[in-house]
């Protein structure tokens, strides 16, 4: 399902760097998807992950993203190993 935490998280992010057109983003979308989206929005994305919720990626982590459900999986299994809640989904 699309409507986790994580991924409406993220989907905030990309409508923050895309506009509009990235609300309409599913899990199985690629950057080859989105205009506009290329290897430095990539960093862009990644850094702003990693300054809002503390996400850490390695380069083999890197490798294993091939559409944004696999990034928003990261951050999900990331929020919970660190018991982090996104603002607004916590109790």
């Amino acid at each position: 399902m699309d409507d986790t935490a994580a991924f409406s998280a993220l989907r905030q992010v990309l409508i923050e760097l895309f506009g509009s057109q990235a609300a309409d983003i599913g899990r199985d979308a690629t950057a080859a998807d989105v205009p506009g989206w290329d290897s430095m929005q990539m960093i862009t994305i990644i850094l702003t992950l990693q300054e809002r919720y503390g996400l850490l990626l390695s380069n083999q982590d890197i490798d294993r993203l091939h559409c944004v459900g696999d990034l928003a999986d990261q951050l999900d299994r990331h929020l919970k190993a660190s018991g982090a809640t996104i603002a607004g989904s916590g109790p």
